[in-house]
């Protein structure tokens, strides 16, 4: 039996609205699938950063690691050579008390500064004063020194970062033994001292020895824990 007109026109009108509704049942498809996958690719990205920044980090407590135990290495190795030096029967010749143990002769031969002051002291009162030779004159860094003229302390207006010359200069004057104590003494002493020029004249009135040398001081390091501020 044929079908009417208005028969034809409202099954053309169902298709049409079936495939309208079709195409939206499709497109939330799509938008949902789409919303899914870019969330999967942002948690990606945000797995893969927060990987790599955790490598950092375990990268970071493993060196830190890896220097603590080399400290801990070295700290026996420096107790081993303190421990020598403190039975040194050089150093027990150089304090300046007998009463000092060798251990504090160490701790004045390793500067944290510009000691001018302190190093002309220890060559007036100690090396050429044990010597039994007698000073002249003595010149250490920017203090000056003579029999008759006291040491002025010199302020440091910046900390070196790197081992630094102090360069001193001494005349003296005694017999022989007592040059020969007096180099003896330059010597035996801890602390570096590089001697650029030596002269002895000999004449009636004694040996006198003339000195251009150097020594070095080094900044105090201090160390103590701290915290590093890892960024992703």
């Amino acid at each position: 039996m044929p079908q009417s007109t208005d028969d034809n026109v409202l099954t053309g009108l169902k298709k049409r609205q079936q495939v309208i509704m079709a195409n939206k049942a499709v497109f939330l498809w799509v938008a949902a699938s789409s919303f899914v996958i870019v969330i999967c690719i942002v948690a990606a990205q945000f797995l893969v950063r927060q990987a790599l920044f955790n490598q950092k980090v375990i990268n970071e407590k493993s060196a830190t690691n890896k220097i603590a135990e080399d400290n801990v290495k070295n700290a026996k190795v420096v107790k081993e050579k303190v421990d020598a030096l403190i039975a040194d029967e050089n150093l027990a010749k150089a304090k300046a008390n007998p009463g000092d143990k060798n251990f504090q002769v160490i701790l004045d031969a390793l500067p944290a500064d510009k000691d001018d002051v302190t190093f002309s002291n220890s060559l007036s009162r100690i090396i050429i004063r044990n010597s039994g030779a007698t000073l002249l004159s003595l010149s250490v860094g920017d203090a000056i020194q003579t029999p008759t003229t006291p040491v002025t302390p010199v302020v440091v207006s910046e900390q070196p970062t790197t081992p630094q010359p102090l360069h001193f200069s001494l005349a003296a004057n005694g017999n022989a033994d007592q040059t020969k104590n007096l180099l003896l003494d330059l010597e035996r002493t801890i602390r570096p001292i590089t001697i650029n020029r030596l002269t002895i004249q000999i004449t009636a009135g004694g040996w006198g020895t003339s000195i251009d040398g150097e020594t070095y001081y080094l900044p105090a390091v201090n160390m103590k824990p701290g915290t590093k501020s890892v960024k992703p």
